[in-house]
């Protein structure tokens, strides 16, 4: 079988006319102009428009660099001004004198900065600059000095900005291949600028200097070398850069012959010799510096004489800027409009060329068009038309015949694709050509995969809004079915939602393994749901949390629920190694409509940890009672908060003493912390502190109770200590140790203060308490172990910690039936080399059974009771007469 040619693929289009490829007769004709055009025009005129965008670029970003440069350089003007009027005002000099020796206003020259500021400011639209810049100005408290670094540092901010714009500018001009002087003009503005900010460091730095003891600002001689060293560097450059034409040179030499130039560089150098010769002398007061003004007035007149000089030096190099940008700008302009012109004349003899070739293939070309229009609009009736024209038209013809019944049959097809009907007839009807085969096989692989992605969408639906291991719902869709039930219309019954947690399930974990726990979580989904009935909601929150979302009459109704749950919950579970008990807590909270999804599940989590820190009880409904006590626990913690910021009106520090056993004079006094609540009176720590233990507000009481005692040894008599407890929380603290020194540093308190810590503040980490005690040790602080007796500490654990005084715990010493223990914790205390105190003294009786016992101190109401100190009397001995 003969294989056709592309030239005999159907013999219909031979029959009429001439048969010719298109292209032959395009090329012919337009092939020389186009290739012209094309060239000159992609690669010409895109070149000309970049230079012009870039040359419009770089203008822009020019005038935006000499905009900041100069309110670069105003604000520091500002700052010069500003720290001037306000120095001279810190050290109690009359402006007026200024005035008189300098001919300056410093009021007028810093006004007229300031309205230059706001002006620029405005004209480049940087309001977070102009917003700091009226804060340095409203702030009149601020010292010269440091509105001075404020300033300072707005002008390093904007140096950023005009940083990048001057690298951006410089790298545009350097890929445009400019020769028109822009790349030298841009680095002397920029040296220029340099300069300027220099000397106007410099006035800041030197006059400064020359005022530093009094106005508390100080010298440094290293800032002010290395700004005159950067200033003479930048000049260097701008001489070796500048043309020789340049309005730059004229400046450089007015400044070379200025007298105020060089008088004030004078002054910095002798400044400057002098500091590095003799170092910093200090000044002899406001007379001294008075003294001065006649000679210092001159050189101050330098220094603004020499600002102006190097910002005209700035002005002129802007100018150079500028007039290099726009006349590269001009030049780039008229490049454009040139290669522009020259384009379109060469399109314009394209198009006449493109012309001719067109009028040989309209016809056939509009006809074929017609034809594709049809089957655009949805005709897919065949065209048994014969059409003329270029052998490629008419084999296109064929094809679009070809295509028109292909495509009716796609839409067909498509049409039962959409309805979801699958076994469609057309779906299996057969087709013509290639592109109706490929058709066949896409619409057949379609309706495959509409029928695998119905099925996963269903899996993933299901994957999306339930847990994994137990198949509930889990929590996104737990709060989404609790806000829909929120949703519903009011009715006669209520949302009770039961948020239940399992006890102990750690320990399930460690000592069956994971698998068990997931397991046994499996388990409790089960009865859950077998519990509650297919008319309540079961899921999992997250870990051992469950979640049950019930329609209930009332509170008391779903408390009983959550009674049925805990029963069914009590029994045990079996497994591969056997059978394991867990028991559970619930918190219950009612939500009515309207109420928000997350408040109602944040007060049956409150009820359940009510639940879980109640040893008697398993299921706390959210009532009007923990809704009070919570409200009256956020009052505490609103006004524990507020009294820390007003701690020396609120806290006050009771003493009690601790005595010798012989003689009854006080050795050490203990401070016993009382809250002046307002609206309640004095209130003991028993009512606020375990709560200040449940988050960091402890430490804040720790620390003032601790400043306020250590201020208060001073008023002791010589020999005796202070004793001060330290919270057990604050002791697990990574900054314990810091906090304490950092009150103490200094003090010299060597063995007068005595840090308290209860027994049981070591059960958590035995060994890092024993190291941060040690360390406060190492400083000469006193360990005082507090309510010895009532921990878990083993003899053994007891020896490794750092101590010097043991506390036996009152529940001892009231009870006569524990002598023989508390005298094993003497002489324990004893052999452990610490000195023993007795809590809890209330009668003679016990007094002198203690001392009997070998006590080394005693406390308790039995010698005075805690109370305020009075200052005002015999301090340290008034405890004596008490006791």
């Amino acid at each position: 079988m003969a294989t056709k040619t592309p030239w005999r693929e159907d013999s219909s289009i031979s029959r009429r006319g001439r048969s010719y490829p298109i292209w032959v007769l395009l090329v012919a004709l337009s092939l020389p102009a186009l290739i012209g055009a094309s060239w000159f025009g992609i690669v010409e005129s895109s070149a000309a428009g970049r230079s012009v965008s870039q040359s419009d670029s770089v203008q822009m970003s020019i005038e935006r660099l000499v905009l900041l440069t100069e309110v670069r350089t105003r604000l520091l003007h500002e700052g010069n001004w500003d720290a001037t009027a306000r120095g001279i005002a810190e050290i109690g000099i009359d402006p007026g004198l200024v005035l008189t020796f300098t001919g300056v206003d410093l009021n007028r020259e810093l006004e007229t900065n300031q309205s230059r500021v706001d002006e620029l400011l405005e004209q480049l639209d940087l309001p977070e600059i102009r917003r700091a810049v009226d804060g340095i100005r409203a702030d009149d408290a601020t010292q010269a000095a440091r509105r001075g670094a404020q300033y300072a540092a707005l002008e390093n901010s904007l140096k950023a900005e005009a940083d990048t714009l001057f690298d951006d500018a410089l790298r545009t001009v350097g890929e445009m291949d400019s020769e028109n002087g822009l790349t030298d003009a841009l680095r002397v503005f920029e040296e220029a600028a340099e300069a300027h900010q220099s000397i106007a460091r410099e006035f800041t730095l030197y006059f400064g200097a020359q005022f530093a003891s009094l106005t508390d600002a100080g010298a440094d001689t290293e800032l002010l070398i290395s700004s005159r060293a950067n200033r003479i560097t930048s000049l260097d450059e701008i001489d070796r850069i500048a043309a020789p034409t340049s309005a730059v040179r004229s400046v450089l030499e007015q400044m070379a012959e200025s007298q105020a130039t060089q008088t004030f560089d004078g002054a910095i150098d002798d400044f400057v010799a002098q500091t590095l010769e003799t170092g910093a002398g200090e000044n002899e007061g406001l007379a001294a510096v008075l003294g001065q003004l006649d000679s210092i007035a001159p050189i101050f007149t330098s220094s603004l004489e020499s600002t102006d000089v190097y910002f005209s030096l700035l002005t002129v190099a802007a100018d150079d800027v500028s007039l290099a940008s726009a006349e590269m700008n001009q030049s780039a302009a008229a490049r454009y409009r040139t290669i522009l012109l020259s384009s379109i004349a060469l399109v314009v003899m394209s198009l006449f060329f493109v012309a001719v070739a067109q009028r040989a293939i309209t016809q056939p070309s509009r006809r074929l068009a017609a034809a594709a229009s049809r089957i655009r609009n949805g005709d897919f009736t065949a065209n048994e038309e014969e059409n003329g024209g270029p052998r490629e038209i008419r084999v296109a013809n064929n094809a679009i015949r070809e295509a028109a019944f292909s495509l009716d049959l796609a839409q067909r097809q498509a049409q039962a694709l959409a309805e979801g009907d699958l076994d469609h007839v057309s779906l299996t009807e057969p087709t013509r050509g290639s592109l109706g085969a490929s058709l066949q096989t896409a619409v057949r692989t379609l309706a495959t995969s509409l029928q695998l992605k119905d099925k996963f969408q269903h899996e993933l639906e299901f994957e999306a809004a339930h847990d994994g291991l137990t198949q509930v719902a889990n929590r996104r869709e737990s709060l989404a079915q609790l806000e829909a039930h929120l949703r519903s219309p009011e009715t006669d019954t209520v949302t009770a939602v039961l948020f239940v947690d399992l006890d102990n399930f750690k320990s399930v974990n460690d000592a069956f393994g994971h698998q068990t726990g997931d397991e046994i979580l499996r388990l409790v989904a089960d009865r859950l749901h077998a519990t509650t009935g297919t008319d309540s909601f079961v899921g999992r929150l997250g870990g051992d949390e469950f979640v049950i979302l019930a329609e209930t009459h009332d509170l008391d109704d779903a408390v009983g629920l959550g009674r049925t749950v805990l029963d069914s919950l009590a029994d045990p579970y079996d497994h591969g190694l056997g059978s394991v008990h867990i028991g559970a807590s619930i918190g219950v909270a009612i939500g009515q409509p309207g109420d928000k999804p997350a408040e109602v599940l944040k007060r049956a989590d409150l009820a359940l940890y009510r639940a879980k820190s109640s040893p008697d009880c398993q299921i706390q409904p959210f009532d009007e009672a923990l809704r009070a006590e919570l409200e009256a626990r956020s009052e505490l913690a609103c006004d524990l908060e507020r009294a820390l910021g007003n701690a020396d009106q609120e806290f006050v520090l009771h003493h009690q003493p601790i005595v010798k056993p012989h003689g009854d004079s006080v050795c050490t006094v203990e401070v016993l912390l009382r809250w002046n609540r307002p609206g309640y009176g004095l209130v003991f720590p028993d009512s606020f502190i375990p709560f200040a233990e449940e988050s960091d507000l402890i430490l804040s009481i720790d620390q003032w109770v601790l400043k306020a005692a250590v201020a208060q040894i001073p008023y002791l008599e010589p020999g005796q200590k202070m004793s001060v407890n330290m919270s057990s929380r604050h002791l697990t603290s990574p900054t314990f140790v810091d906090d304490v020194l950092a009150v103490v540093h200094g003090k010299a308190l060597e063995g007068r203060l005595i840090l308290e810590v209860t027994e049981s503040a070591f059960v958590e980490n035995l060994e890092d308490a024993a190291e941060k005690l040690q360390a406060l040790r190492d400083h000469g602080l006193l360990i005082a172990i507090d309510d010895f007796g009532t921990g878990f500490t083993s003899l053994a654990e007891l020896r490794t910690l750092p101590m010097d005084i043991l506390k036996i715990d009152r529940s001892f010493v009231n009870d006569e039936s524990a002598a023989a223990l508390v005298q094993l914790l003497i002489d324990t205390g004893h052999h452990l080399g610490a000195n023993v105190v007795a809590e809890g003294i209330e009668t003679e009786e016990e007094m002198i059974r203690l001392r009997n016992m070998g006590a080394d101190a005693l406390q308790g109401y039995y010698f005075a009771r805690p109370a305020e100190p009075d200052f005002g009397s015999d301090f340290g001995s008034g405890f004596a007469a008490a006791a």
